[in-house]
């Protein structure tokens, strides 16, 4: 028997009835902690502020999806870990596949039944409370790659590999030697992970090192695969379409890139787009995608900032004005966007504001650049 009071809850839906109706199903089974969050962003900040035991969340949301939401959480340090159920109108074989690569633990189609919502709550948490032995190695593993401590990780891995050839083990031990420059190995690990199962993670994995190998008509293979493979999973596609402009077919990029905009993309998926445009230096085709963005997350804080240097070297003053405020508003008092706004000011003359830009980026925190173009105004 679960001890209900226990346990605190995140609901995360765009909907009031449906955070209402779950609320009330919870309510009735003796949990009282329970927070709520309108979007895949609210329910970010709510996770870095409060200790959450399990997560809820709605699979449509506009900006973030629930599957974006559930990424963000497998990546971070501190949440990973977390017990996840998405709710959505319809489960098909693309979602199941998008969400089980992700980590999701269970899943329900709405309309729900309260006994069916906590049936899988329960079934859930006991899975949690008592996790077998590989699923305790699984989760040490997975804490020292998020920590990018990639040679424990390997060493780690390969111990565990000796006792069973689990396919969550491989996708990890390859993705770490990737990120450790060794392909050789990274490839053997993602060719084994493909003996046991078609993955898409392998897939894209695989094209990333053909890529580094600079073979590069079958990293586009690859890349294809994994975007058909899970085809809900847009940043599949956009690391295909990155792979068009990396190759100079920018006519095949914009259609992979103007499909995924006529399919209302989200915010991530606006940003990641204007990110490969920013790195192969087209400032307009970047600055379409990232203006579209409505209500991005602080982590997305360097693409603005970048996109908004790019726009002041260019003489784009108002727009770069535009950026960083907008950069402001993600994550408020940041001294180096403080000092990026001061020197645009100051470049187009308007000395008070930017006297007052770099004031507050020193209180934020001292930086000698900021001070002595803060002097030098004084002085002039």
């Amino acid at each position: 028997m679960l001890e209900s009071k226990k346990y605190v809850f995140l609901i995360v839906d765009d909907q009031d009835l449906v955070i209402q109706l779950i609320r009330g199903i919870l309510r009735n089974n003796g949990y009282r902690k329970i927070y709520t969050a309108n979007s895949g962003k609210g329910a970010l900040s709510i996770l870095k502020k409060s200790k959450i035991d399990f997560v809820i969340t709605d699979w449509h949301m506009p900006n973030m999806s629930g599957a974006e939401l559930l990424t963000k959480i497998r990546s971070d340090p501190n949440d990973y870990h977390l017990p996840v159920m998405m709710v959505t109108e319809e489960m098909s074989e693309d979602k199941v596949i998008y969400a089980v690569e992700e980590g999701v633990d269970g899943y329900q189609q709405k309309p729900f039944t309260e006994e069916r919502i906590m049936d899988a709550i329960r079934s859930i948490f006991r899975k949690r409370l008592n996790p077998n032995e590989m699923q305790h190695q699984i989760q040490k593993l997975s804490l020292l790659r998020i920590y990018e401590r990639y040679d424990e990780a390997t060493d780690y891995a390969q111990q565990l590999l000796k006792e069973k050839e689990h396919p969550t083990v491989l996708s990890i031990l390859a993705e770490c030697y990737f990120n450790l420059g060794d392909l050789e190995n990274a490839r053997k690990c993602a060719d084994r992970l493909m003996d046991i199962k078609t993955d898409s993670k392998a897939l894209n994995l695989l094209g990333k090192i053909c890529m580094k190998e600079e073979k590069y008509d079958e990293a586009l293979q690859y890349f294809k695969q994994s975007s058909v493979k899970n085809p809900l999973n847009r940043s599949r596609k956009i690391e295909l379409g990155k792979v068009y402009v990396q190759l100079g077919l920018a006519d095949e990029a914009t259609e992979i890139f103007d499909a995924i905009v006529e399919s209302n993309p989200t915010d991530l998926n606006l940003v990641e787009m204007g990110r490969v445009y920013l790195n192969s230096g087209e400032i307009r085709k970047a600055g379409k995608f990232l203006e579209q963005a409505a209500d991005p997350i602080p982590e997305t804080l360097e693409v603005f900032n970048k996109y908004a240097v790019k726009l002041r070297k260019i003489g784009e003053y108002e727009q770069a004005i535009q950026q960083y405020q907008k950069c402001l508003s993600l994550v408020p008092g940041n001294h180096v966007i403080l000092y990026n706004l001061g020197r645009v000011y100051f470049e187009i003359g308007r000395y008070e504001e930017a006297l007052a830009a770099l004031e507050e980026s020193i209180r934020s925190q001292p930086m000698e650049t900021a001070r002595r173009l803060l002097d030098y105004i004084r002085e002039a």
